[in-house]
């Protein structure tokens, strides 16, 4: 009699211990059928001493690259090897009619000393917005082999000297043949022909580009928005075309641009990708405010594009 009671309080505990583990648990892992992938290499698996190898984590998934929120991403935990070098790039591409995002998280690693080295799982969390639920990836470990010194003066990817110099000499002969043309053109009295501001070309487009007569409420603001983005690329070298709002205006603040061109930047591309992402009907208010806020910023531009030649006109004067 005792050991069916004593089997039945086991098999009791048991049950409740597992239950109650279920229901403390709050760690969502990656659903069987999730989009979002990731994976992990190394450019090469043996590295001597004293040079680095590349680590690239690549995330990939179909659609913008606002699909899914990356809300941590930790730095790979080493064995016998240190981080000197990060970078971050990001890529969407349009394949048979879809849209895939990828985004690529690279370590420059140094060996410490001769034998293996590891490169541990590395953990990304992320957040579905569609289902407000978090989610992590994990990677497998990586192993590779540290082999001696190689010597500095043969070291695998660096130019021989006579190129270098090669490189230089070039350089010189193309500095010193534009010094005597513009030498020349001044002497003759020639004009040099002045390209102008990309703001005209852009105002020109903008102008085209939206008939109010007959606005389409449903493109019009993906227009404006593509357009603002390949000026904003082509005038301040921004990556504008394939990052998020979110992302570019981060790096406006940091290069510490004018506060009005990232309030109006800001304020176009947030209308644009409240409509976009939410399927609603942009109204013709709104239209007409982005407009102006594009159109001022190509204007204010330009004013201050042409004030700089006539500057530089005037200065070549003197000279």
């Amino acid at each position: 009699m005792k050991k069916h009671i004593l089997l039945f309080f086991m098999v009791l505990w048991l049950v409740s211990g597992r239950t109650f583990a279920q229901d403390s648990s709050k760690t969502n892992t990656q659903p069987a059928n999730s989009a979002i992938k990731l994976s992990t290499q190394i450019d090469r698996t043996q590295v001597p001493l004293n040079r680095t190898v590349l680590l690239r984590a690549s995330l990939t998934w179909e659609g913008d690259p606002d699909r899914y929120e990356i809300v941590d991403f930790e730095n790979p935990a080493l064995t016998n090897l240190e981080i000197i070098g990060t970078s971050t790039s990001n890529k969407t591409e349009v394949t048979a009619g879809k849209v895939f995002t990828r985004r690529d998280y690279a370590f420059t690693l140094k060996p410490r000393e001769l034998g293996m080295g590891y490169v541990e799982g590395i953990i990304i969390k992320y957040r579905d917005p569609a289902s407000d639920k978090e989610y992590s990836l994990v990677t497998q470990r990586i192993s590779l082999k540290v082999t001696d010194p190689v010597p500095e003066g043969h070291a695998a990817g660096h130019w021989p000297v006579t190129i270098l110099y090669a490189a230089i000499i070039i350089i010189i002969i193309g500095l010193f043949w534009f010094f005597l043309v513009y030498k020349k053109s001044k002497k003759t009295g020639m004009p040099i022909e002045e390209v102008p501001p990309i703001e005209e070309t852009y105002l020109r487009s903008l102008k085209e580009m939206i008939d109010f007569n007959k606005p389409d409420l449903k493109n019009d603001f993906s227009q404006l928005s593509k357009h603002l983005r390949n000026y904003l690329a082509e005038k301040f070298d921004l990556p504008a075309i394939k990052t998020t709002t979110i992302e570019l205006i981060r790096i406006m603040e940091e290069r510490e641009m004018e506060e009005r061109l990232i309030s109006q930047t800001k304020e176009v591309l947030g209308i644009a990708d409240e409509i976009k992402f939410t399927g609603r009907l942009g109204s013709r208010e709104e239209l007409e405010k982005i407009y102006g806020s594009v159109e001022s910023i190509l204007e204010r531009q330009l004013t201050e594009a042409k004030a700089a030649l006539s500057e530089t006109d005037f200065q070549d004067k003197e000279s």
